[in-house]
C-alpha cells in the first residue's frame, strides 16, 4: 500500500485564504451599513432644513392676509347698529410727529384718535355695533387755513369729494349713527357724499358731532334732509376740549335716545 503524500505547507496555506475571505466579507459589510447610515443622515439632516422654509411662507401669507384686510369697513353687525363717522384723524397725512396738543382734532389716549373717532369709540363701547370711518380719495390739507378755504370752496360749489371704495352692506343695520366735526357751522362735504352714496330711508339715525364752541350749527336739518331717514333721534353735540371726560355724557345721552 502506498501512504498518503502530503505536500508540506499546503493545509495552513488553504486555511489563511478561508480568514482572508472572511476579513474581506466582514470589511465590505461594515462599509455598506456605514455608507447606508451616512445616507439617511443626510436626508434627516435635508428634511430638518426645510422645515424652517415652510414655516416662513406660512408667516408670510398670515402677514399678507393682515395687510389686505380693509379695517375701514363693515360687513354686518348682530346688533343691527352701524356708527358712521368723519374725521380729520384718517383724513389728512399729518407728520408722524404731530403734536396733538395743538390741534382739537386729535386726542391722546396711550394712541392718537381724531376727536370724532373716540366719541364714535365712546358709542360703540356703550351700545356695541360697526365703526366705519368715511374716507375721502383724496387727503385733505394739513394747514387749517388751506383747509378752512378748501371746506368753503366745495361748500360753495356744492361739491362732493369722492370716497375711498369699502365692501360695507348698509342693509344690514337698522340704527345709524352719524359722526362729524363741524365745518363752518355744517357738516363737512364728505359726509353729504356718504349720504348720496348710501341710502338710509327706513333707517333710524343719530347725528354726533364735535365743535370749537359753536355748537352743532345746521347740521342736523342738513343731515334730516340728506339722510332721508326714517326717524332722526336726538343728537349730540361736544367741544372738542371736553372730550376726553365725555365719557358720563355719552352715556346719559344714549340712555334718553333708548339706545
Amino acid at each position: 500500500m502506498m501512504g498518503q503524500y502530503i505536500i508540506p505547507g499546503k493545509q495552513g496555506h488553504t486555511k489563511g485564504r478561508l480568514a482572508m475571505k472572511k476579513f474581506l466579507v466582514a470589511l465590505f459589510s461594515m462599509v455598506f451599513i456605514f455608507s447606508f447610515t451616512g445616507c439617511g443622515n443626510s436626508l434627516a439632516e435635508e428634511s430638518e432644513k426645510e422645515e424652517p422654509k415652510l414655516q416662513e411662507s406660512t408667516e408670510d401669507s398670515t402677514v399678507e392676509q393682515t395687510e389686505n384686510v380693509d379695517t375701514n369697513s363693515a360687513e354686518g353687525s348682530e346688533s343691527g347698529i352701524l356708527i358712521v363717522y368723519f374725521s380729520r384723524w384718517g383724513n389728512t397725512e399729518y407728520p408722524e410727529d404731530v403734536d396733538a396738543t395743538t390741534s382739537a382734532s386729535i386726542v391722546v389716549d396711550e394712541e392718537k384718535y381724531g376727536t370724532t373717532e373716540y366719541i364714535a369709540r365712546m358709542i360703540q363701547k356703550n351700545v356695541g355695533g360697526d365703526l366705519h370711518l368715511i374716507r375721502t380719495r383724496e387727503p385733505y390739507p394739513v394747514d387749517f387755513d388751506e383747509l378752512r378755504e378748501l371746506n368753503h370752496n366745495e361748500m360753495d360749489e356744492e361739491y362732493l369729494p369722492p370716497l375711498v371704495e369699502s365692501d360695507l352692506d348698509i342693509l344690514q343695520y337698522d340704527i345709524v349713527f352719524i359722526g362729524y366735526p363741524i365745518w363752518a357751522t355744517d357738516v363737512p362735504q364728505a359726509v353729504l357724499s356718504f349720504l348720496d352714496e348710501y341710502d338710509l330711508s327706513g333707517k333710524t339715525v343719530i347725528p354726533f358731532c364735535t365743535h370749537d364752541g359753536y355748537g352743532e350749527g345746521s347740521s342736523y336739518n342738513t343731515i334730516r334732509e340728506a339722510s332721508h331717514a326714517d326717524e332722526l333721534l336726538e343728537g349730540l353735540a361736544l367741544n372738542s376740549a371736553d372730550v376726553p371726560t365725555a365719557e358720563m355724557t355719552v352715556e346719559s345721552w344714549l340712555d334718553s335716545n333708548g339706545i
